[in-house]
C-alpha cells in the first residue's frame, strides 16, 4: 500500500515499586471503571530479565504517557529509574502521582522532581483521583488518532486479538502484517468509517462507492476456541442477485452508530472481495446467508451465545429457512448476513428467520439429501 505503519497508543504505562502494589491495584480499578487502559508489569515477568526488558520496551512503544507512582520506595527503585529513562528516550511525557511519603523530592528520582504532580495521599485521594482521571482522558483525546496504519503485533500467531481501544481492519486479506486501526468514538456512523477506510487504504484497489459490489468487511473477532459463523457487514439486500453496490440497493444502510453494526473496541474485521473464489472454489457470496434479526446484541447471542458452540447456532435455535423475497426489508436494517464454514452450501442466498418451532436438523438434512455433503455435527 506504500504507507508506513506507525505505533499506536493503547494504554498508560504505570511505573511503580513492587512494594506499592496495593496502591497500584486500587488505582487500576479506578482507571478501568473510567475506561482508561493501563499497562502494569506482571509477577510472572522477573524485573531485570530479558523478558522484562522486552515487555517494558514494547509497552512503552504503544503508551499515551508514563504514570509514575511516587513514594520513598519508588525513588530508590532502579527499575523505576530505568523505565523513566526509556520513556524519556521515546519522547513520552511523565505524569507523577504522589501516594506515600512526607517530602516530595524524597519520593521521586531526581530526574522527575521538577515535574508537576498530583497528590493522592490519604484524605487527598478522592479529589486527586478525579483530577487525575480527567487529565488522563484529556491526554487520550489529544493523542488518540481517528485511524492509523499499524504493525500487527499478532502477525505470527494463529489468532489476531483486537487492539485495545480500536476497531482493527485488515485492508488486505492475504497480508496480516499491517492493519488499519480506527477509533470507534471518532465516527458517528458506519458510512463515515467506510468512507475514510476506502479513501485512505483502499482507493488504489477499488473504485468509489463500490462497497458490497467489489469489497465488503467480514467479522473475524475471536469469540471462543471454535470456528463460528462469521458476520459479513452488509444489509439483507446484499443477498439478492445481481451483485450491486450497497449504496444503490440499500442507500440508507450504514447511517447508524458503529455499535449497531458490531464495530466496537477490540473487534476485528478484514476486507474481502465477495466474488473472489476461496481455496474450495466457492466465493464469500456463494456461502452467505441471512439472519432476520435487527439487533446486533441479539445477533451475537444467536451466533455465539452459551451452548451454541461448536455447531452453528441455528441448529438449536427457533429459526427456519426462507427465500430473501419472503422477508420484510424492515427486519434487515442492520448487520444480518453471515457465512457459515460448517454448514455446506444449502443455505447460500437464503435467510433464516425466527419461528416458534425449534429447528429440526434431521428434517433439514433429509430435505437437502443428495450429492451434496451432509451437515457436520
Amino acid at each position: 500500500m506504500g504507507m508506513r505503519a506507525t505505533a499506536l497508543p493503547q494504554h498508560f504505562f504505570i511505573s511503580y515499586s513492587r512494594d506499592d502494589e496495593t496502591y497500584v491495584a486500587r488505582l487500576k480499578r479506578r482507571f478501568e471503571a473510567n475506561g482508561i487502559p493501563v499497562w502494569i508489569d506482571t509477577r510472572d515477568v522477573v524485573p531485570g530479565s530479558q523478558n522484562w526488558e522486552r515487555s517494558v520496551r514494547q509497552a512503552l512503544d504503544v503508551s499515551f504517557a508514563l504514570i509514575l507512582v511516587a513514594s520513598p520506595r519508588a525513588a530508590k527503585s532502579e527499575y523505576v529509574q530505568t523505565e523513566l529513562a526509556l520513556a524519556k528516550d521515546k519522547g513520552l511525557s511523565t505524569i507523577p502521582i504522589w501516594v506515600t511519603g512526607n517530602r516530595w523530592l524524597e519520593c521521586v528520582p531526581l530526574s522527575a522532581g521538577h515535574i508537576q504532580h498530583i497528590d493522592l495521599r490519604s484524605a487527598k485521594f478522592p479529589l486527586g483521583v478525579k483530577v487525575l482521571v480527567r487529565h488522563l482522558l484529556q491526554v487520550i483525546a489529544q493523542k488518540k488518532p481517528r485511524h492509523a496504519l499499524v504493525r500487527n503485533p499478532f502477525a505470527k500467531t494463529r489468532r489476531s486479538p483486537g487492539l485495545r481501544q480500536y476497531v482493527s481492519i485488515f485492508p488486505n486479506e492475504s497480508d496480516d502484517r499491517k492493519l488499519a486501526a480506527f477509533d470507534p468514538g471518532a465516527f458517528d456512523s458506519l458510512q463515515n468509517l467506510l468512507g475514510e477506510l476506502h479513501a485512505n487504504y483502499l482507493a488504489h484497489k477499488f473504485p468509489p462507492l463500490s462497497y458490497g459490489h467489489r469489497w465488503v468487511l467480514q467479522d473475524r473477532t475471536q469469540r471462543g476456541q471454535f470456528v463460528a459463523p462469521q458476520r459479513i457487514l452488509a444489509p439483507w439486500a446484499w443477498l439478492q442477485r445481481p451483485l450491486k453496490p450497497i449504496s444503490r440497493t440499500a442507500p440508507g444502510w450504514g447511517r447508524e452508530p458503529l455499535a449497531a453494526y458490531g464495530l466496537t473496541s477490540e473487534s476485528v474485521f478484514v476486507v474481502v472481495e465477495p466474488d473472489l473464489p476461496n481455496r474450495f472454489g466457492r466465493s464469500l457470496r456463494q456461502n452467505a446467508f441471512g439472519l432476520a434479526l435487527n439487533n446486533s446484541e441479539l445477533l451475537a447471542e444467536v451466533l455465539y451465545g452459551p451452548g451454541k458452540q461448536p455447531w452453528p447456532a441455528y441448529r438449536a435455535g427457533y429459526l427456519k429457512l426462507a427465500p430473501v423475497a419472503a422477508i420484510e426489508p424492515t427486519r434487515f436494517a442492520h448487520t444480518v448476513v453471515v457465512e457459515d464454514p460448517w454448514a455446506g452450501h444449502e443455505l447460500a442466498g437464503n435467510v433464516l428467520t425466527e419461528t416458534r418451532k425449534r429447528f429440526d436438523l434431521k428434517s433439514f438434512e433429509k430435505a437437502h439429501a443428495g450429492p451434496r455433503r451432509r451437515l457436520h455435527r
